[in-house]
């Protein structure tokens, strides 16, 4: 039954690049991060949280192996909590986007891994200070 999760899981990326007509490759990955990239269809959490997009994708890494442990579950680590990839997404008909939607694509991803894992008090923030527009 494994096996057809997968391809489920699968199926749903490969059709949200369909749609979207686009996905990411990443060529070089810095030394701190796990040399492959995973994909996984996002449309239903970002839409869950508000965002006004009709299908979605997520490409990322996480930090390197030590020790047998991702450095992204090792709170002493640069790469903890963190990952290193980009979105594709396709918005509902009309939609403009700002940067804060942007960030917004960010912090949903982050909230969510984050009950995934058991935190019930789940918080990620990303502000314009700083940014380039």
């Amino acid at each position: 039954m494994k096996f057809i999760s997968d391809l489920i899981i699968l199926n749903k990326l490969k059709q949200a690049e369909s749609e979207i007509g686009y996905k990411l490759v990443f060529t070089e990955i810095p030394d701190l991060w796990i040399d492959g990239i995973m994909g996984c269809e996002m449309t239903r959490t970002w839409q869950k949280f508000g965002l006004k997009i009709s299908k979605g994708a997520n490409y990322f890494t996480v930090g390197r192996v030590e020790n047998g442990v991702s450095s992204r579950f090792v709170s002493e680590k640069p790469q903890y909590q963190s990952w290193l990839g980009g979105y594709t997404v396709k918005l509902e008909e009309g939609q403009a986007w700002n940067l804060h939607d942007h960030f917004n694509l960010a912090v949903a991803d982050q909230e969510g891994w984050l009950r995934r894992y058991g935190d019930p008090h789940s918080f990620c923030e990303m502000t314009e200070q700083g940014s380039k527009k």
